[in-house]
């Protein structure tokens, strides 16, 4: 998959599960792309796209695992389109 359509997947699935238009953030690293969003109520949720075959999935960032993963990830800049 590619990082534009990554991108499109993770703003419509916020924009469809949580009312949410913008990404807030995304990292990297080697087999995933990472984004977020932040909500008023419920703060931030964060899926993993993965690189290969466009595997969504949920992180827990509360989770060791979770924390990890995002800690070693590394920043890449939310195309305006998607940018909340």
């Amino acid at each position: 998959m590619d990082f534009s359509k990554a991108c499109e997947t993770a703003f419509n699935y916020f924009k469809k599960e949580l009312g949410i238009e913008g990404l807030s953030a995304i990292t990297e690293d080697d087999t995933s792309w990472f984004f977020s969003c932040e909500h008023d109520r419920i703060g931030s949720t964060i899926i993993s796209i993965s690189k290969a075959e466009g595997k969504m999935d949920y992180v827990d960032i509360l989770s060791d695992e979770g924390y990890e993963i995002l800690r070693k990830s590394k920043k890449v800049e939310v195309p305006e389109k998607f940018a909340k």
